[in-house]
């Protein structure tokens, strides 16, 4: 019985130290994006955050200037083709910048508070938007839902 404790305890240490530990640093007093400040963002510089706030001011104004931050289609994986085919279901109302962390060299998370609407139902939550740094610039590569 001693033994069988005292591999278990091992198979946990050794599980509770390979789990990777990210470090995500707070926005300190983000901006509340919605319809009625979504026009005041219109470009956008090389930055991860910069890059989300133009995306998802772009999905709130429902125009396609969201393109610009994404990769060109022949180089969009499937996964980000299938969710940018859900959002074109969703009125995106509002979104607001929370966190982020860099979870491998020159790939980010940014975590994002976004409020939806759809089917005639509103949802909201807390999720990742996944960024990489290629050849010097920031890009979206993928979006939650």
């Amino acid at each position: 019985m001693k033994t069988l404790l005292t591999s278990f305890f091992l198979v946990l240490v050794v599980f509770a130290y390979s789990q990777p530990v990210y470090e995500w640093g707070i926005y300190e007093k983000p901006l509340m994006i919605s319809k009625t400040n979504a026009n005041t963002i219109n470009a956008f510089e090389n930055t991860p955050e910069s890059i989300v706030s133009y995306f998802y001011a772009s999905k709130i104004r429902n125009d396609k200037k969201w393109q610009k931050v994404i990769p060109a289609l022949e180089n969009r994986s499937e996964k980000l083709k299938r969710n940018l085919i859900k959002y074109e279901r969703w009125n995106i109302s509002r979104f607001q910048l929370r966190s982020k962390t860099e979870f491998e060299k020159n790939k980010l998370w940014v975590k994002i508070f976004f409020e939806i609407e759809y089917d005639g139902q509103k949802d909201s939550g807390t999720d990742e938007v996944t960024l990489h740094l290629i050849d010097g610039v920031w890009i979206i590569v993928g979006v939650p839902t």
